[in-house]
């Protein structure tokens, strides 16, 4: 019978176990009907996301379904077992290994065998694990995302909060690979990493208040983890100026619509950001792994039977990097 990454009720990291799925939520792998843009996966591995344990938390219940048990998990990385034929058009063969997400509000990852469309998904690219491929789907949309700023406007001096974790990381690499000056508020002990990401400068994370040279100076904030969204960003910008949260609030949703609603009035600019996958992200994301601007930055790896301590490990913070867990 299948095991998978599940939980019977919300509540916290003691709610996991890796363990058998019943028979009703099980896929048998030579049985499994596949539609022809689909392929099944053989997981290898997922990785730690913030909204995964949000909604283990049910702090997102209102846009999830509540039936249990429920798979943790939105990142994977495995091998194809079966192609659909349109899949197979497209270029996915069984035995290759790919990565890919599923939508974090309604179906999980963290299973032996899963059922994705292919367009959800990427070959993985050569001289890439498994755990960098589990690593990189929902940090590098999140990260695309919160840059796109980036694009079209003059390079600048742009302020990164959050730039050890999984989305920041990326985030700080597609900065530096189109010509922006990054200072990151981090720990000292990971700066030395940061700037072989491309980091330029670099303020503390309890005294970069005082550290600052004035206010306005900054043309983009990029805030993974919201540090200052309930602040005022906007004393942080120029005119004209750029503030990008990653941010997943409890009520989620409702609150990124009415921020956004309320910050399209004010002096800066902000957006709604949401990482569901799609076939136009995973075309993005296969361009920017392409280019070899970034790289997967991982912190630790664990097996699914500690899948509770993975989750105990990023809730507390002061990660470097994503937290892998292995199947």
């Amino acid at each position: 019978m299948e095991k998978g990454i599940s939980y019977s009720r919300w509540g916290g990291p003691e709610e996991l176990s890796f363990r058998s799925l019943p028979l009703r939520a099980s896929i048998v792998p030579d049985r499994e009907v596949l539609k022809k843009g689909e392929i099944l996966v053989q997981v290898r591995a997922v990785s730690i996301n913030p909204i995964d344990w949000k909604i283990l938390s049910g702090s997102q219940r209102p846009f999830t379904l509540s039936r249990f048990p429920r798979i943790f998990g939105t990142d994977f990385s495995g091998t194809v077992y079966r192609a659909g034929k349109e899949a197979r058009r497209n270029g996915f063969r069984e035995g290759m290994a790919v990565m890919g997400l599923v939508s974090p509000l309604n179906k999980g990852s963290g299973r032996q065998w899963l059922k994705v469309r292919a367009d959800h998904c990427l070959i993985l690219p050569e001289n890439n694990s498994f755990e960098d491929g589990a690593a990189l789907p929902e940090a590098c949309i999140s990260a695309l995302l919160a840059t796109s700023f980036s694009r079209r406007k003059k390079p600048g001096k742009v302020l990164l909060f959050g730039a050890s974790g999984g989305v920041g990381s990326i985030a700080l690499q597609i900065l530096a690979s189109r010509g922006w000056d990054v200072t990151a508020v981090c720990r000292d002990e990971q700066r030395m990493v940061l700037k072989e990401l491309g980091c330029r400068r670099f303020l503390d994370r309890h005294s970069w208040k005082e550290d600052i040279s004035g206010k306005g100076e900054w043309d983009a904030v990029v805030d993974c983890p919201a540090a200052v969204i309930r602040d005022n960003p906007a004393a942080l910008l120029k005119k004209g100026g750029v503030y990008a949260p990653v941010y997943i609030p409890d009520s989620f949703i409702p609150f990124q619509v009415l921020r956004t609603l309320f910050w399209f009035f004010s002096p800066y600019k902000t957006g709604m950001l949401l990482g569901y996958p799609s076939a136009k992200r995973m075309k993005e994301i296969g361009m920017l792994l392409g280019s070899g601007a970034v790289k997967a930055l991982i912190d630790s790896v664990h097996p699914a039977a500690e899948i509770h301590k993975a989750v105990e490990k990023s809730r507390k913070g002061g990660v470097l990097g994503k937290i892998i867990v292995t199947l």
